[in-house]
């Protein structure tokens, strides 16, 4: 068997958490399935495959992302060599299609940009200080009485 842990395991190299042996296999037999997590549980030996595959679900998300970064490097060669080739290539709408999204889940879509115009009209309107005006009703003086 080959030693993928140092390729396919980015968190037990960093330390973040601990694995056990069983864990360590079924992520080491990833390649072998063609990555299909049920089958590399089965073949480490689970008996409840799903279960399994559960509790290393943050390490399979870590190496699919590492496996689309991986990729993307030749997806983006698949597209240069598409637009540069004089020769018509067999299936080029689908590989295409396929190295676009490739690309996208690994972090090269198109940034897209939004333009935000505002009109405004008027302006700030200031107005006079207010007038304080004292009214006095009949009967009412103007004292304070102390109660």
């Amino acid at each position: 068997m080959n030693n993928t842990s140092e390729t396919y395991l980015p968190l037990q190299r960093h330390g973040e958490r601990e694995l056990t042996d069983k864990q360590k296999l079924l992520l080491d037999l990833l390649p072998e399935t063609k990555f299909d997590p049920v089958e590399a549980a089965r073949r480490a030996g689970y008996a409840h495959p799903q279960s399994a595959v559960r509790s290393v679900r943050k390490e399979i998300q870590m190496i699919a992302e590492e496996l689309l970064m991986n990729s993307s490097l030749e997806a983006a060669s698949l597209l240069r060599e598409i637009m540069l080739s004089e020769k018509p290539i067999l299936g080029v709408k689908e590989k295409m299609e396929a190295a676009k999204t490739l690309l996208d889940r690994a972090g090269f879509a198109k940034k897209e940009t939004i333009q935000h115009e505002h009109k405004v009209s008027g302006g700030v309107f200031i107005l006079p200080e207010k007038e304080t005006n004292m009214i006095t009703l009949e009967g009412e003086s103007d004292e304070v009485s102390d109660l």
